[in-house]
């Protein structure tokens, strides 16, 4: 099966728009979280959509 450089585009956009939401425009860095704290505040990302 030949793959497409592609394949990948729509979920890394997703997991980019994710940390730039999160961590980047806040100037939080998520080194400072428990694994807990991260858990919480991804599901909560995607819940909110």
């Amino acid at each position: 099966m030949r793959q497409n450089c592609h394949d990948n585009a729509l979920c890394e956009s997703m997991w980019a728009r994710m940390k730039e939401e999160l961590f980047y425009l806040r100037d939080h860095k998520p080194e400072n979280y428990t694994i807990d704290e991260l858990n919480n505040l991804i599901w909560r990302y995607f819940m909110s959509y």
